[in-house]
Order: structure tokens, then C-alpha cells, then sequence
């Protein structure tokens, strides 16, 4: 959580006082446009990318993601696309090709 928030204090993406922030708050700055804690980019991260086209694709196609993490323990990103038994294959097709296209937008 510490790593987030001064990586977001050291960008100015604060929006309030450091010590205000709340574990699921300082979560959150993970998926502001650019936001990335590494000093270099390599070919897999670091370029600011990911984590703000993930959660436009989960928005994109009426899911969510939330980031739920026990110091020491490990973080998990959950995310959940409602299912309806209606779908057929064609709209998982969609669906798919939506979250592609989202993905690949932001590259």
C-alpha cells in the first residue's frame, strides 16, 4: 500500500493528505491512467498501461474489478461479470471481442 501511495504523492495524483488514505482507497490509485510503481519499463510493465484498460473492458461490458490483499498473505483482483443464462454463444463471442478491442485500444 505504501509503494501506491508514494508513487501516486511523488506524481501529484493525491487528492488529499497521504496519511487520509485508507487501504481500499490507495487500491484504487492502481487503476488511474499511467499509474504504474516501476522506475523502468520492461516488455512486460511499467509503461502505465494495464490496470485502467483492464477495468474500462470489466466496465465496458457491465462487470467490475476490486483489489482485495492481506499484508504478507497476497492480493487478489477480483473481478465479476454478471451471467445471464440467456447469453448464447454469439454474445459471449461479442463480449470477447469487446474486451480485445478495449485492450487493445490502450496499447
Amino acid at each position: 500500500m505504501f509503494e501506491i501511495l508514494d508513487k501516486a504523492e511523488e506524481k501529484g495524483l493525491l487528492s488529499k493528505p497521504y496519511e487520509e488514505y485508507t487501504e481500499p482507497e490507495a487500491f484504487e490509485l492502481i487503476f488511474l491512467p499511467g499509474f504504474t510503481t516501476k522506475e523502468q519499463a520492461d516488455e512486460y510493465s511499467g509503461r502505465g498501461v494495464g490496470m485502467d484498460a483492464v477495468r474500462h473492458a470489466m466496465e465496458e461490458i457491465g462487470g467490475t474489478i476490486r483489489i482485495e490483499s492481506v499484508y504478507g498473505v497476497g492480493t487478489s483482483f477480483v473481478m465479476e461479470i454478471a451471467y445471464d443464462t440467456n447469453i448464447g454463444k454469439d454474445d459471449d463471442q461479442v463480449r470477447r471481442a469487446l474486451i480485445d478491442e478495449s485492450l487493445n485500444s490502450r496499447r
